[in-house]
């Protein structure tokens, strides 16, 4: 027991000290000293929404319950609702994402484990419904669970011949994970794969991949040996164009032919949708932003930052590992990935929450429209600075729940979700990006800041 705390206070320390190192400041304390959040006290419009003399009129409310009845919104009611308030206007490339309709929920999730037996054909499932008529080599199975105590020679823990031991044993469950380029050798023809289901940490991650990107880079780079699957990123490995919108018009070629960014990103949703594992999961998986990688002159891929959603509202995410200081129970981690090559398959997708499950939901029936919001955010933000708005969300925030002694806890990963606002607010005056939460339950608010601008081009 004293091993697993120290191992806790090790991996919660250093994920502390890594995202402190990010660019992100505190909340409300921080940026108050900088003059951008004003004190109740001082503030020109105050939390009620006044308006200033020269605004055009009065802003609307908002509807309490516009989630349950349907409310539209496009770029130019929202350029509209912005009007009113002189501290905010429009970025160029503003972006939205705010379900026309949709139930909100503060809620709980469970993560899928199940049995070692039926993990194991479960996973074989899997196998099958992404490289469909390749046979899995045995010899590139491997787990990671059960004190990992049956390993080869080599010290890797290989399934083949502890079958009998590995699932008899119901003591701890088992991850795979089912790697090829494990040996470091390039492939004789055709490209390795790879695939996990699940992580021993409890997270409910997944990924694979078909290895037909990581061999170009093998190709250009001059290695002697291969990269490993289950952790290679095409974002470290070829130039950046640009992040665009899912909801982008813009179009590259890929390596097939040119395809819409708009419709790449349909693909990929309908594709992670149409996975036939795990059977059970209400989580579905969502595009939020496409970074544009060049692969070579005229060949282009497309680098999708996916995420768990819930009835249509995505779990607050991030490109980058981010922490809000202000309340420490607060975090914010990583989005998953997904990258297309060719128009008509992901050739890699990683950390995607399908084995994530929603449970003990607490339906709710009144929130914080968009409108009341947005009068709250101004109210919050200094009225001497005009604030470009980069994006408005609608996201489940998401609040972990420590263990017993206080810890992060690395086992299950248990965490709690409830609806916010959110919003990103660009400063040219300090070139710092605020990021302003807005609790659509309670009307609450805190943020915390970043250095450059975090735009999406349209």
């Amino acid at each position: 027991m004293r091993k697993k705390y120290l191992r806790c206070i090790v991996i919660f320390s250093c994920l502390f000290l890594f995202c402190s190192g990010c660019g992100f400041s505190s909340g409300k304390n921080t940026s108050a000293g900088n003059g951008i959040v004003e004190d109740s006290a001082n503030a020109s419009i105050d939390g009620d929404g006044e308006i200033p003399e020269d605004s055009p009129g009065q802003a609307p409310e908002g509807d309490p319950q516009w989630f349950l009845n349907g409310v539209s919104y496009d770029e130019e009611s929202i350029t509209e609702l912005l009007s009113f308030y002189q501290n905010l206007s429009p970025s160029e490339n503003l972006f939205f994402d705010i379900p026309e309709k949709c139930r909100l929920y503060k809620y709980n999730y469970e993560v899928l484990d199940r049995p070692n037996q039926p993990y194991a054909q479960e996973f074989y499932e899997a196998f099958q419904a992404v490289f469909p008529g390749r046979t899995m080599d045995e010899n590139c199975l491997y787990y990671v669970g059960n004190d990992s105590k049956y390993s080869n020679e080599d010290g890797l823990n290989l399934v083949k011949g502890h079958e009998d031991e590995i699932f008899s044993d119901t003591s701890e469950v088992v991850y795979f994970s089912y790697d090829e380029s494990k040996d470091g050798k390039a492939p004789v023809e055709g490209a390795y794969v790879s695939l996990e289901l699940g992580n021993p940490a409890g997270y409910g991650y997944g990924g694979f991949n078909r290895g037909k990107t990581a061999a170009i880079s093998m190709a250009s780079s001059g290695r002697d040996t291969f990269y490993s699957l289950t952790t290679y990123d095409p974002e470290g490995h070829f130039p950046s164009v640009g992040y665009y919108s899912p909801k982008s018009e813009q179009s590259f070629p890929l390596a097939d032919k040119e395809v819409k960014i708009r419709d790449a990103a349909a693909f990929v949703e309908k594709y992670m949708a149409e996975l036939p594992v795990p059977k059970e999961s209400n989580m579905e998986v969502s595009v939020k932003d496409v970074n544009v990688l060049k692969i070579a002159e005229g060949q282009y891929g497309y680098s999708f930052l996916i995420v768990g959603t819930f009835d249509g509202v995505p779990m607050d995410y991030a490109r980058s590992v981010l922490y809000s200081s202000s309340l420490r129970k607060y975090a914010l981690f990583t989005g998953g990935q997904a990258f297309m090559l060719e128009s008509d398959e992901l050739d890699i997708v990683n950390r995607f929450r399908k084995k994530q499950n929603v449970v003990d939901q607490e339906e709710l029936t009144e929130g914080i429209s968009l409108e009341k919001a947005i009068s709250l955010l101004s109210a919050e933000v200094t009225a001497h600075v005009s604030f470009e708005v980069e994006r408005i969300e609608l996201v489940y925030r998401i609040e972990y729940i420590p263990t017993e002694r206080g810890y992060f806890n690395i086992e299950t990963n248990a965490q709690k979700f409830w609806p916010s606002w959110r919003f990103m607010l660009y400063n040219a005056n300090d070139g710092l990006t605020y990021v302003f939460y807005v609790d659509a339950a309670t009307g609450e608010l805190d943020h915390f800041t970043t250095e450059g601008r975090l735009t999406l081009l349209k």
